[in-house]
């Protein structure tokens, strides 16, 4: 287990500094916006309080990794896009929560500004959470985009 931890971190931070030391000319700022989670919900590694939040994805050409920023509520996240998943995108943005005994997590970040779709695996801590939790309904929240 210790191991897993270990190499994801290693990823993470390789991740991190090749987009340091990628010139900045190549990167584009891919999807650009805010939206308003109405519950807490777990994205990654990170546990985001309902309330407002800013999110961002560079679009690199030069590298497949996406990464996923996002700041408020005193939150500031990075967080490693699954890869895109293939099929239809909608025209708009929007995160697609699923709720397993009332703990919710983001699975699905459909990017329309992009044309992409990303997933994103559960954490372990929400797997955890979700035994110990009553049932809910799923959530989709839209993403407005801003300059």
């Amino acid at each position: 287990m210790k191991t897993a931890k270990h190499v994801i971190m290693v990823l993470m931070l390789a991740a991190l500094a090749i987009g340091a030391t990628a010139p900045q000319a190549a990167a584009q700022v891919g999807l650009k916006g805010t939206f308003d989670l109405p519950v807490e919900a777990y994205w990654g590694s990170a546990v985001l309080p309902a309330g407002q939040y800013k999110i961002s994805m560079n679009l690199d050409a030069s590298t497949t990794t996406r990464l996923v920023f996002l700041d408020g509520e005193g939150i500031h996240a990075m967080i490693l896009a699954g890869s895109a998943i293939p099929g239809e995108v909608p025209g708009h943005s929007s995160l697609q929560l699923e709720e397993t005994n009332g703990v919710y997590v983001v699975r699905r970040l459909d990017a329309g500004m992009v044309g992409q779709s990303y997933s994103f695996l559960v954490p372990k801590a929400a797997h955890l959470k979700a035994e110990r939790a009553s049932s809910s309904t799923p959530i989709s929240v839209p993403v407005t985009a801003s300059n």
